[in-house]
């Protein structure tokens, strides 16, 4: 407790000095305390009569015990009168030291200016010239901006002290004088606690151990309340610096836990408006607080410039007046998890520099918006300004809406009706306002275009994140595709925060049974969590209700969910059908969405549905497309797979049906075309149109014209009947003659790409047809089925296999071969496709050498060739016959092994049976298996020896006059024949330019007609490579592999690659090592080391034998 007795009120204060000057005046008030000193507000009338008033400090010690007699005179007890009488020659040495400091520099305005010193009453006092009353401890800066400037001012002064060598010691509220003025100043006082650098710096621990600074408590670091001396300096002032905004800012002084280096602050109790501030203020707050009120002094600013610069940004930021965008207060997702990978390609591609454009892209309910707006809250500090609205119909709506981006210095509704677009305006002062910042904008639900206004948006340099279902298909821009959760954990933690308890153990697998419905659909997750919780009952009964009905009619009860911020009750039926309210939808509009319903993930070209559909305009698909029920990227319409579940649910009436088969006919009858249009029969195709023929014009006017005429027109109608009585009997079948009739001019190869694109949207449209029972069990269905099963690129393992068992599950009896007419119903070319599924079958497990599997299969096949007893279907078999001990051979032709001999013996029978039976049953669609196994004859015949070369010249010339009669220029057979050529002219001419000739041939073929690189590796670059090794065209044989290898390279995570990728490799270092090309070798081995790198199964990864590596590094050495 304070027990000084100040003078009173009115009390005369005559103060002499030690040349006699006196000076009379009447102390007014006491005006504040020190440890030092009481100090008065005092006055003195001027020779004009006027009052002039004064600041007077009495030196009057705290800790001493000093009374004061009836004259006002203090006097020290006998024990503190030496104590008394040093402190108060301090006093006077430090009245010297402000006195200069005053008078140096500029610090006459921001210092309190003592005018004299004067020895009176036992005791010592300061003249000071008045000043304001004010102090920051009374005083409320009006606004932030202001609190900023004044602490700034207060280490301008400070770093002048420090300058001239002293430091201030006690930096608080009430030694900061506020000077009003045209802009508020402040003015420092009270140095008696001036400490001076070099003193400090002489000072030796022994020396320093007795001494005991004061210090204001809470304004203080813990070295200056400790009196370590020797750990004073500027960084010791820095801390009161620091202290003092914190003091001004939140209230009161800062506590131990405010000062850890982790320490987050919550600015948001500021006793300051700081909603209308720069978004980097509190940033910078944070990082100003944690250089300044560190706990260890070296952690600290170490000069007061540095606290001026970094106060000087505060300042900017916190200034209202100063353009600025403001940032979206974005909330925090309540429950959030996983996604942690996307959280890191989102940092890296948000750090490319040539891209300033990023769709986020996923299905409805994913998760977009909520991934965004956690993103943004974990990693707000990356950014300086931070946008999030949602988009408008247009950017210019979306930009020139102020609710959505607020600008302090501009709004539209005080701009001016005519002249500059505002949209223009405001874009201009954005790309000002971002320039050189570090700025998001985030457009949720953006469905527009890449209009004009996009491309400005993108010229300023903000980082625009687009949050949209549809893919992009601009080149300018990013993609960050959000698929859904697959993190079982995560899934579960959504779960069960939804459900508000945890999943017991009895209860994984009701729940793994959901997710597997849900499909890591995390919307969908929470409502039936929410169900299950709403409506009491259990994950078991939610599995099985969910199992039988679907999501949708769990439980009657309400749920609560969040969408765009806002909650909704209601019950998830309800909640999807709000969303999806068809009833409003015309007839031919729900016709339109059951047939979408039936589209996969890729949707379908609008044009190209238009066609299918023979729709008449694309309105109906526009409108649906503009009311959300279809969403289009580019040309392609899809369906959310949330509606896809919903309209999946909508009865089958007649008309939907129809549209249907309609839908599936065109797939079937397009890729049935496609597939089979270069090995269309020539002979055919010449009879087809000779009808159509010009008649010589020379001919005119002669009578066998018109006979000529007659004769044509007969035919004509002859081939219309044949088709339509076909069209009418075969149905499928005939649409096919009929669809191929109307083509039979075209005579170009068949679309590699369209077929493809069919084929794949054709397994799409399989995979929905299969929940529709009114789809499924249909002949139409069956034969698209079948007729994709066929076609599919043979690296679609996973496919073919998956529809090879489904296939053959829902057609059990065709594997005892009983009732086969009835169980297979009225598939086209019936037991052909079978046998052609058993070729596709056996082939991949040729591919992967499972010979086990092959012989298994074989041994099927053959039950069903036994079955059929068809002249075709024998061919097809022995065929696949051949081919498996062509397998056993491993090119072991030219043998002396007893075995090997047996293998090729039996492999001739096999090929000698299919020419047999293909010739016997020759028809336009066995794939000219006849002519092929001709070629296959002559082949095995010239690689192993056994015959002559006229018996080879004459199986070659033979297929040769078959193929050229009976096939198209771009037929597949014609491929075999030019490899079959080029072996011929390798083995037995030893020719390397007429081998180069029909090689030529074969690659510019193969080029054009065959679909896959895998099967171009196959059935192309690996004989080639082959034949050059024969003739010991080493580069060339080389040059091959690598291209194959090169081409793997792109599927190098494709598992039907990997082993034809191993076999190249295995190759092209063989060839190596036998034309000694070490050094390329090694070349390869690097190549392929860090492509293993790239690829995630290890098991795809190449495997170079040790043998090899020992090889070729003993000759590069």
């Amino acid at each position: 407790m304070d027990h000084r007795i100040a003078l009173k009120s009115n009390t005369p204060l005559r103060l002499c000095n030690s040349r006699g000057e006196a000076i009379h005046c009447i102390i007014e008030s006491e005006i504040g305390r020190g440890g030092s000193c009481i100090v008065y507000e005092a006055a003195r009338i001027t020779d004009t009569g006027d009052k002039t008033l004064y600041r007077v400090k009495e030196f009057y010690p705290y800790k001493l015990n000093i009374s004061r007699d009836e004259n006002n005179c203090l006097i020290p007890s006998a024990n503190d009168a030496s104590v008394f009488a040093q402190r108060q020659e301090q006093f006077h040495s430090d009245f010297s030291r402000t006195n200069q400091l005053f008078y140096s520099d500029t610090n006459y305005s921001s210092m309190a200016n003592q005018l004299d010193i004067f020895r009176q009453n036992g005791t010592s006092y300061v003249l000071s010239a008045y000043s304001s009353k004010e102090t920051l401890a009374t005083y409320k800066p009006e606004n932030l901006k202001e609190c900023i400037t004044l602490v700034k001012q207060v280490a301008y002064v400070l770093d002048n002290i420090h300058k001239l060598g002293y430091l201030y010691l006690d930096t608080k509220p009430d030694n900061v004088l506020v000077v009003d003025g045209y802009q508020k100043q402040i003015q420092l006082f009270d140095f008696d606690s001036l400490l001076s650098i070099q003193e400090v710096r002489k000072i030796s621990k022994l020396s320093c151990s007795n001494i005991r600074l004061s210090y204001s408590k809470g304004f203080s670091p813990i070295e200056l309340q400790t009196s370590k001396i020797k750990h004073l300096g500027a960084h010791t002032d820095v801390y009161s610096v620091g202290a003092l905004l914190f003091y001004l800012l939140f209230g009161y002084t800062p506590t131990a836990p405010d000062c850890e280096t982790d320490i987050v602050f919550d600015f948001t109790k500021i006793q300051y408006d700081y909603h209308k501030c720069d978004d980097r203020l509190f940033g910078s707050l944070s990082e100003f607080f944690h250089n300044a009120l560190a706990i260890y002094y070296a952690d600290r600013y170490q000069s007061m410039p540095e606290v001026s610069d970094q106060l000087r940004k505060i300042e900017k930021y916190a200034d209202f007046v100063v353009p600025r965008i403001y940032s979206t207060q974005i909330e925090k997702p309540k429950i959030f998890y996983g996604r942690e990978r996307e959280f890191e390609e989102l940092d890296s591609l948000l750090a490319n520099p040539d891209y300033n454009c990023l769709f986020v892209t996923g299905m409805g309910g994913i998760g977009k918006s909520t991934f965004i707006r956690e993103y943004l809250t974990c990693r707000r500090e990356k950014f300086d300004t931070v946008l999030y609205v949602h988009y408008k119909g247009s950017i210019e709506a979306t930009i020139s809406n102020d609710s959505n981006i607020e600008i302090n210095t501009l709004r539209q509704d005080e701009e001016p009706g005519i002249g500059t677009r505002y949209f223009n305006k405001k874009l201009q002062k954005i790309r000002e306002l971002v320039r050189g910042t570090s700025s998001v904008l985030v457009i949720d639900n953006f469905t527009g275009e890449f209009d004009d206004d996009l491309r400005e948006l993108l010229k300023t340099e903000l980082k625009v994140i687009l949050l949209s279902r549809k893919t992009p298909f601009y080149q300018s821009c990013q993609e960050l595709r959000l698929s859904a959760v697959s993190d079982s954990n995560a899934l579960r933690c959504i779960f069960e925060d939804n459900l508000g308890r945890s999943i017991e153990e009895n209860e994984r697998d009701s729940f793994m049974q959901i997710l597997k419905h849900v499909m890591g659909h995390t919307l969908v997750l929470e409502l039936i969590a929410k169900q299950i919780a709403n409506s009491h009952i259990t994950i078991s009964n939610a599995a099985s209700l969910i199992d039988e009905h679907g999501f949708f009619a769990i439980a009657p009860e309400k749920v609560v969910y969040e969408k765009d911020s806002k909650q909704t009750s209601d019950t998830i039926g309800n909640i999807i059908d709000a969303l999806f309210e068809a009833n409003m939808l015309s007839a031919e509009k729900k016709v339109l969405m059951k047939v979408s319903s039936l589209l996969g993930d890729d949707g379908i070209d609008i044009n190209y549905f238009q066609q299918i559909m023979q729709l008449v305009s694309k309105d109906d698909l526009n409108e649906l497309i503009k009311d959300g029920w279809l969403t289009i990227s580019g040309d392609t319409i899809s369906m959310h797979n949330v509606i896809q579940e919903s309209v999946h649910r909508w009865e089958w009436k007649p008309e939907y049906v129809n549209a249907a088969e309609q839908f599936l006919t065109y797939f079937y009858v397009e890729i049935r075309l496609e597939s089979t249009k270069n090995n269309y029969p020539k002979k055919l195709r010449k009879y087809i149109t000779a009808v159509d023929a010009e008649l010589p014009p020379e001919l005119k006017d002669k009578w066998i014209f018109r006979k000529l005429i007659a004769y044509r027109n007969h035919r004509k109608n002859e081939i219309d009947k044949r088709l339509e009585k076909k069209s009418d009997k075969q149905k499928l079948v005939g649409k096919i003659y009929r669809e191929r009739y109307a083509r039979i001019k075209d005579e170009s190869p068949a679309d590699i790409k369209k077929l493809t694109k069919l084929l794949f949207q054709a397994e799409n449209i399989l995979k929905q047809c299969q929940r529709e029972a009114a789809l499924c069990d249909t002949d139409l269905f069956l034969n698209l089925q079948l007729t994709v099963l066929l076609n599919m690129p043979r690296y679609r393992e996973d496919f073919i296999f998956s529809e090879k068992n489904r296939l053959f599950a829902n057609n059990a009896k065709v594997l005892d071969f009983g009732e086969y007419a009835n169980s297979m119903r009225n598939i086209s070319q019936d037991a052909v496709s079978l046998m052609l599924i058993y070729k596709l079958v056996f082939s991949i497990y040729a591919a992967h050498g499972n010979k086990e599997a092959m012989k298994d299969w074989l041994e099927s096949a053959n039950k069903a060739a036994r079955h059929f007893r068809k002249q075709e279907i024998y061919a097809i078999y022995y065929n696949m016959v051949s081919d498996y001990y062509d397998i056993l051979l491993d090119g072991s032709y030219d043998t002396e092994d007893p075995n090997e001999e047996r293998l090729l013996n039996k492999m001739l029978d096999a090929i000698e049976k299919t020419l047999h039976y293909s010739k016997r049953g020759l028809s336009h669609d066995v794939n000219h298996l006849y002519a092929k196994n001709i070629l296959a004859k002559a082949t095995i015949l010239m690689r192993s020896g056994r015959c002559t070369e006229k018996e080879i010249s004459t199986l070659i010339n033979t297929a040769k006059k078959i193929i050229t009669e009976n096939t198209s220029q771009y037929a597949d057979v014609r491929l075999q024949y030019y490899l079959v050529c080029a072996w011929y002219f390798a083995l037995v001419h030893d020719s390397a330019m007429s081998t180069d000739v029909f090689v030529k041939n074969a690659r510019e073929l193969s080029d054009i007609i065959i679909p896959t690189d895998l099967q171009k590796i196959e059935e192309v670059i690996i004989p080639c490579a082959n034949i050059f090794f024969e003739l010991s065209c080493h580069d060339k044989a080389m040059a091959l592999l690598y291209e194959g290898t090169r081409l793997c390279a792109k599927h190098a995570n494709t598992d039907s690659y990997a082993h034809i990728r191993q076999e190249l490799c295995n190759h092209l270092f063989e060839v190596g090592i036998e034309a000694h090309q070490f050094n390329l070798c090694q070349k390869v081995i690097e190549l392929i080391e860090a492509e293993n790198e790239e690829i995630v199964d290890p098991k795809n990864r190449v495997v170079i034998p040790a043998e090899v590596r020992s090889i070729i590094s003993s000759k590069t050495t």
